[in-house]
């Protein structure tokens, strides 16, 4: 199974789980048991990688994760002169915090970010930005594989997505695409949602 595949599972597990204890959909933030769901789901293995072989963190400062990548692609030696450069600015993450799940498994890694429901296109614009620079690092020599932005959306947002999507990558040098899943909950519309739908965007090396 795909990763985009397990952190869709992973997706309908946390709403349906956030559902179970709050009866509201809608509300699911803090995205917590969204982060605690997907990671459970990835425990099973994705791309042809057993679970038993997968180191899972979760909240992982994106500061940390930058300097890990870069130290992995040019050594200790290599890496603090160069941060000691005027141009190391260029090299500066955009965005700090913290990434929701941070995956590895011997000398590869993947990343991934997630929202409540219906994030704003600013929202993603922003997450895909900064998912991005982690696989351009070091032009792309670097054990980042693949990031992951997923959420979900009461409506089908397929269009306006693939659209911000198509806006972003442009002529870049990796591979991002867009998968979606009608997901109906069997819950009465007067009681709950009876549909919504699990997004998931990927940015992987070609």
């Amino acid at each position: 199974m795909k990763a985009s595949e397990r952190i869709i599972d992973g997706l309908k597990q946390g709403i349906d789980r956030h559902w179970r204890y709050t009866k509201n959909l809608l509300n699911v933030k803090p995205e917590y048991l969204l982060t605690v769901s997907v990671a459970d789901a990835l425990t099973d293995g994705f791309d042809g990688i057993c679970g038993l072989d997968l180191e899972i963190k979760l909240e992982e400062p994106t500061r940390r994760l930058w300097g890990s990548l870069w130290i992995n692609a040019v050594g200790y030696k290599n890496y603090f002169p160069l941060v000691k450069q005027k141009e190391y600015e260029k090299y500066k993450m955009i965005r700090k915090g913290k990434v929701d799940i941070y995956v590895e498994c011997n000398s590869e890694s993947w990343i991934i970010e997630l929202k409540g429901f219906n994030p704003s296109a600013d929202e993603i614009r922003k997450e895909i930005v900064r998912l991005t620079q982690f696989i351009a690092a070091n032009e792309q020599k670097n054990k980042c594989r693949g990031c992951y932005l997923a959420f979900p959306t009461l409506l089908d947002r397929t269009e306006w997505i693939e659209s911000t999507v198509l806006a972003i990558s442009g002529n870049a040098p990796f591979l991002i695409s867009f998968e979606s899943e009608k997901v109906e909950t069997l819950e009465d519309p007067d009681d709950g949602m009876p549909v919504f739908y699990a997004n998931c965007i990927s940015i992987v090396c070609i």
